[in-house]
């Protein structure tokens, strides 16, 4: 199954950067990474950029950035993985995808579940999503479970290409 990783991004190139060093430790990595930013400067300085990841630009805009993304990879991928520029996934989100994908043709999209959100307060640092992190996997695997919802959220949402060759995300929302 080839899965591919989109992160809209826009004024915050460390922000990013450090999300993108922690996918590193991804047991199961994407097989492409995208960045889509509005300008060149929402990226990383080149020496800091990570190896195979490849950076785009797009007309500002969350859904107008996810667009763009989905033009450039909806053809060549089974699954497109969106996540919030922020969000640090423990070390077996995408393999975890993969196997609930795999196990469960019939399901269109998919969000992981959130074990830490910052949205309300002052947000999370790095070390703070680390430490959660850590935590959490220290548990050993959490259990793949799926729970029918209405909808995907944003902060990580995965889909299937294949049931929604068309898909696309409303860019009348606000910026």
């Amino acid at each position: 199954m080839k899965i591919a990783l989109a992160i809209a991004t826009t004024d915050r190139p460390d922000v990013v950067g450090a999300t993108l060093r922690r996918l590193a430790r991804q047991t199961r990595a994407p097989d492409q990474i995208l960045v889509v930013g509005a300008a060149e400067s929402d990226f990383p300085p080149a020496p800091d950029r990570p190896p195979r990841v490849n950076y785009v630009t797009s007309a500002k805009g969350l859904t107008k950035q996810r667009n763009r993304a989905l033009d450039l990879l909806q053809s060549d991928f089974d699954l497109i993985t969106f996540i919030d520029d922020d969000f640090i996934p423990t070390r077996d989100f995408f393999a975890a995808i993969e196997r609930l994908m795999t196990a469960h043709p019939e399901v269109l999209a998919v969000s992981g579940h959130i074990i830490a959100d910052g949205i309300l307060t002052a947000g999370l640092t790095f070390a703070e999503a680390d430490r959660i992190i850590a935590a959490y996997e220290a548990q050993g695997p959490g259990k793949l479970r799926l729970v029918d919802d209405t909808g995907t959220h944003g902060a990580n949402m995965v889909l299937r290409m294949a049931a929604l060759p068309q898909a696309r995300f409303d860019e009348n929302l606000p910026l």
